[in-house]
């Protein structure tokens, strides 16, 4: 995961307590695995999509509109929908315990 929001270790921490809790709850590996993966796989990719494109943002946006990206940031960061996307790692905690997650056969 590129370090651009600076999610990575906390997706990892979470992560770890997610396969703690789905090995805890289920019989045997292969269905923790697939449980663990199947609860914390979306979130995991949603994460590093929205890291490299902020790092995109940040790192090749063209020179001749740097202004605009100077501008846009600022107004785009102010909404509520965009600040939720870009933290929901470090506000995320993983229940297999209550969900009991179970992975498609």
């Amino acid at each position: 995961m590129s370090p651009n929001l600076g999610q990575g270790a906390c997706t990892a921490m979470s992560n770890a307590l997610a396969l703690g809790q789905a090995v805890s709850v289920h019989a045997d590996i292969p269905a923790a695995l697939l449980a663990w993966e199947a609860s914390e796989r979306p979130l995991t990719d949603r994460t590093q999509r929205y890291s490299y494109l902020y790092g995109r943002i940040g790192t090749r946006w063209p020179r001749a509109l740097l202004d605009v990206r100077s501008r846009l940031v600022p107004v785009v960061a102010r909404n509520g929908r965009f600040r939720r996307a870009m933290s929901q790692a470090s506000e995320h905690f993983p229940d297999l315990d209550a969900a009991r997650v179970v992975p498609d056969a």
